[in-house]
This record gives structure tokens, sequence and C-alpha cells, in this order.
């Protein structure tokens, strides 16, 4: 295997930097049009040495190597030239060539978002090509700070030596680019003009190209504060909104980039999968002798592990399902219609710091005491579980916000941490989010967290807290502002059916329904299940959020009540005892006429043993992509 461009012995850093025939060597930052390439020519030559089979080319990696594993199974037969055009991938000899399987772990697909998020990803809808940019989002200041000054280390960087310097190649001016990045909001031009670029060169997600997509195995971490869950639901939804049949399935646990825990049952167990996802699709079957370890994914199916604690402890699992929606059988919910101020400076930063993936030593299981969590200028939202549940997805988060700011546009952002309360009030970050503001953003607004597989025992408080700032993960605004909050509803998806006994026959799974009436965005990508789990269990947060018995009784239905008193009795008992929202949405009566279904497709098969080796590629492989070259038979 060799270093990626602009690192090691391929033109990265050594005692005279760069070293002859380096000037143009540096750091691309997985440009399709130079490291992925590489990948390509790299392939091409083994190919026409003999080693490799044409037919049998996969690629795997880790992190960086996962970002262009996504990025060379969209383009599948295609290379990109530097003009950004395509063309057919052959061999420097002329043999056509394609990805056969892709196998990305701790990947990104989206670049801009994964490193600027803005909380507008929703696992329930298809990204749009803009939606990384618009508005742009709020920067990881400890990890973009920390991956830059670890490629200056280790890398060579354009403009860094006397062959670049200065730096003319606008579209790898790495540093240019992490200064525009600091200077924070507003953005401008340039920023702007470096996010669009990053977007179309840097990036699986928005790369076009003729075919379709070549089979892909995603795995991605809950609790990876780099690179979470949504990286691969991205690209899952993509793919299956334009062919439900589309060849992409999805492996989650705690793992990945800090906070990720690498639990080895969860890591073997993962391997042992991709190891069989190869066989299949690499020529050599993917059968696997019973009892000796899990088979080849199915297509559009989602294999899931648990975040335990200790860090050291087997994460529970693995849950599988036909779909990702179909991995949640339920929901817990609970609301709040009391307005709360968060703004720009409030709660405690040592919170912050407790919990930065880089400063704070990146345990998904750390805890600090509640004394700690400033309420001053946040916003909370508590349950206190009564019998235990287990957390399997996305947290969704409802609300109505007036945002009120003194600097210009897109300032602002609405933080949000998600936190298991033990009994003895030491709070654990459970899962954590970020939110850009528009200017004077007011209404409506719908955003989830990063997500976690993660059990909530009983005697335990769920707690959702708004801040105006994550310091020093995510980057403080540069403007003070302030957000009204109010009618706030969080809805947890559940591994369990009506975990807490409530009522209702809304359909759970991996995410929320866009609510009616057009107050949030975007549609239904295409991923709903016919079969997917039912359960809707409600509760109330302790002191601001809705509670109380209805004062209706008996068998009540939509054609009994008017529209106001479908919406008060629901905010009444959001646990729906009349099952007037049976879509789960929060808005009651829209589907009066329609019959439910409920039943769970999520066929959970709790392997055991292990498979026949570990497949694991750490950090950068073949062109920091990693590949697995089926060696062509001699005879």
């Amino acid at each position: 295997n060799y270093s990626a461009r602009g690192f090691g012995r391929s033109c990265g850093q050594m005692p005279e930097m760069p070293s002859p025939g380096c000037e143009d060597g540096y750091i691309h930052l997985a440009d399709s049009r130079f490291e992925v390439r590489d990948t390509q020519f790299l392939v091409g030559r083994l190919v026409d040495q003999g080693i490799t089979d044409p037919d049998g080319i996969g690629v795997t990696g880790i992190s960086y190597g996962g970002g262009q594993s996504i990025q060379l199974a969209q383009l599948d037969d295609q290379i990109r030239r530097r003009d950004g055009s395509l063309r057919r991938w052959r061999s420097p000899r002329g043999t056509p060539l394609d990805i056969a399987a892709a196998y990305p772990r701790w990947p990104w697909s989206d670049l801009v978002y994964s490193l600027l998020p803005n909380g507008r990803a929703l696992d329930f809808e298809v990204s749009e090509r803009r939606e990384s940019r618009s508005p742009i989002g709020v920067l990881l200041e400890s990890y973009v700070s920390g991956l830059f000054a670890l490629a200056t280390a280790t890398g060579y960087i354009c403009g860094d030596a006397p062959g670049s310097s200065p730096c003319q190649d606008e579209s790898a001016d790495l540093n240019e680019d992490f200064a525009l990045a600091q200077k924070g909001e507003p953005a401008g031009r340039e920023a702007r003009q470096s996010l669009n670029e990053i977007f179309r060169f840097h990036q699986g997600f928005g790369l076009r190209a003729p075919g379709p997509a070549a089979p892909l195995l995603i795995e991605n971490g809950w609790t990876d504060d780099l690179f979470p869950a949504q990286e691969a639901l991205r690209i899952y939804n993509a793919l299956r909104s334009e062919d439900p049949r589309a060849q992409v399935s999805l492996q989650f646990g705690d793992l990945g980039h800090a906070r990720g825990s690498q639990k080895q049952n969860t890591d073997r167990f993962f391997n042992n999968q991709g190891a069989a996802f190869f066989d299949r699709h690499l020529g050599g079957g993917g059968a696997r002798a019973a009892g000796s370890g899990p088979t080849a994914p199915a297509p559009g199916s989602v294999t899931a592990f648990t975040q335990t604690c200790p860090q050291d402890a087997p994460a529970d699992g693995p849950f599988e399902a036909r779909t990702y929606p179909g991995l949640s059988d339920g929901r817990i919910r609970f609301s709040s219609a009391a307005s709360q101020t968060v703004i720009s400076d409030g709660g405690n930063p040592a919170v912050g710091v407790a919990f930065d993936p880089v400063a704070g030593g990146g345990d998904a299981c750390e805890t600090v005491p509640g004394a700690l969590i400033d309420p001053t200028g946040t916003a909370s939202y508590r349950l206190a579980v009564k019998r235990g549940f287990t957390l399997l997805g996305r947290p969704t988060v409802r609300a109505r916000i007036a945002t009120t700011q003194t600097g210009p546009d897109e300032i602002g952002q609405l933080d949000s941490r998600l936190f298991d309360v033990l009994p003895d009030g030491e709070h654990r970050l459970i899962s954590r989010g970020a939110y850009r503001l528009d200017e004077d953003q007011r209404g409506r607004i719908v955003f989830q967290l990063n997500g976690n597989g993660y059990r909530f025992e009983k005697g335990h408080t769920v707690k959702l807290q708004l801040t105006g700032q994550d310091a020093p993960y995510l980057r403080p605004s540069n403007f003070p502002f302030s957000v009204e909050v109010s009618d706030v509803r969080i809805a947890l998806p559940t591994l369990e059916d009506s975990p807490d006994g409530g009522g209702g026959d809304g359909p759970g799974g991996g995410g929320e329904e866009p609510e009616g009436g057009g107050d949030d965005p975007g549609g239904d990508p295409g991923q709903s299940d016919p079969g997917r789990g039912s359960g809707d269990s409600s509760g109330s947060s302790d002191g601001s959020g809705t509670g109380g018995g209805s004062e209706l009784s008996g068998d009540v239905d939509c054609q009994d009540l008017s529209e106001d008193e479908e919406r008060a009795t629901l905010d009444a008992d959001p646990s729906d005892p009349f099952n007037l929202d049976a879509d789960g949405d929060g808005v009651p009566c829209e589907n009066a006429d329609a019959a439910a279904t409920a039943d769970s497709d999520a066929s959970r098969l709790p392997f055991t043993g292990l498979g026949l080796g570990i497949l694991a590629v750490a950090g950068l492989s073949l062109a920091a992509a990693g590949a697995l070259l089926r060696r062509r038979a001699r005879g």
C-alpha cells in the first residue's frame, strides 16, 4: 500500500521538502481529480501487470480513505479529468475497469456539511445539493484545528515549500481555506467559493456519473463527532430514492473518530460482515457456514450495535432491519409549550470542554456533575424514565423560535445536547447537534441530533439542552444573539415497541415524518417501509412540559371533534390515547380516513461466533482509499 498524495513518501514531509519532482505533489484533500485518480491509476497498473483481476476490484478505507471510497463507488467506471469532466476508466494499456464493491468506514459523504453542519440534514428526507451550503453551518472548531495541525506537521501543504510558495492553486490552498474558516461568520465571497469547490471535487455526495454507484456497505459511528451516522444516511437515502433496490447497506455502532469507543465485539462483527460483503461481490460467493459469522448484508439493510458504559463493556447487538426506517419500532415523545430564551454566551463553558472530542479526552462514557450544567441562558427539557428503553436512531426536535441578533445574516446557532442524567445527578452526553440560524429567523423549525444506540434505564432522566454555544467543539458566533424557543416537541426513535407502555399506533422508524401544513422542509425520500414497527410512547418534561390527562373519555375519534378540539386534546395528552395522530407526526386527524398498518419488519438476528478473519484497513491504505484486489488466477 502507498501513502496518500502529500503524505509520507508520496511527497510528504521529509528532511528536505519537497523532494525532487514533488513541487506539485501537495495535499489536494481527497480531490476526485487527484487522490482518487491516483488510486485508479495504480490499480490500472496492477491490472496491466497481471496481478489484479479487472473484474474483482474492491475498495475500503477508514476516515480519509473512507471518504475516498465513497467517491470511487460513485464514479464506478469513470475517472475525473482536471477540468471536472468524466471519461471511461481504463488501465494505462486500455483495459476497461470498474469498482465491484466499496466498504467505506467512518467516511464523510458531504465534506462541507461534515465540517460545518447547519442542521438541515434529516434522516427522513433526501438531501438537496445546496443543503450543506444554505445556510453555511457552524465550524467543528476543535476537529478542524486539530486536523489542520496534523496535516501541517506530517504532510505537504501547497505554499509550505519553495516549490509551491506562494500557492497558486486555489483548489488546494489549505492555508487560505483554514484562515477563512477561522474568520467565522458572516461568510464572504471567498469562503463561499471555497465551499463550492469542496462540494464539487472533494466528496461523494453530488458526484454525478452516468451509471449507478458500485455496491456499498457504509460504516459510521453513533458517537463519532466528526463523521456521524448522517454521512452514511445521506448516500443511502439518495441512492434508494433513485432506485429502491440500490445496493447500499449500513453499519452503525459506538466506533469511529472520538468520541467513538471502538467496541471490540462491534468491530469484529462489522469486519466479518464486510469480508462476507466482499466475498459476494468479488467472486467469493459470500457464503458462511452455519454459526461461523455474519453473511453479506442484503441491499437496503441496516445493522446496528449500541453504546454501553463503561467504555470497555461489550456493545449490545447486533440489531438488524431490512431498511433504516425499520430499525426502530417505536418513539418516545416529550414536549413543552413554555417559552425559554437561549443566548449566545449561555451555559457553563467547562461542560463544553469536558465533552469535546479533542480537548475532553474522547470518552463517550464521560460524565459531569449536574452542578456544572448551568441553566442560565439555555433551555432544558426533561423526561423521567419509568421503564427502560433503547434509543436507536436520530432524535428529532421541532420547535417554534424567534431570533434576535445584532450582527449580519447567518450568525446565530442553536446547539443541542442530549443527556442521560444518572440517579446521582451525573450527566452523560448521548448525542449532540448544531443548527445554524438564518438572519432573525422566526417560525417553526425541525432538526435532528447526530443519533445513537443507547439504553436509558429506569430511574434515569432524559434531558435535552439547547444552547447558544458548544465550544470548543463548535466555533462560537462572532456576534451576540438570543433565541426565544417555545412549543418544543422531542421524539426519540426506540428499539422497543411502546417501551413506556403508552398508547398510540403511530409508525416507528429511524426518523420522524415531516409535519403537515408546510411548516417543515422537504418530503418523503421514498424510504417508508410498510412493515416497519409501531409504538408511540409519550411523556412530559418535569416542570415545563405538557402533562396531565385528557378530559375526554370513552371511544373518541376525529369525527367527534372540531379542529380546535383535536389540537387541544392532543396537546393535553401527547400519549394520544384516542389515536388522533395516527401517523405520529404531531398533527392530529390529518389522515383520519387512512388505514393504519404497523407490523414490525425489523429482523433481529443475534449472530454468534467469528467469521473467517478480520478485514481491517487502519488509516490510509492503497491510495488512501484501501483496495482489495482479487489476484488473477495463474495457470
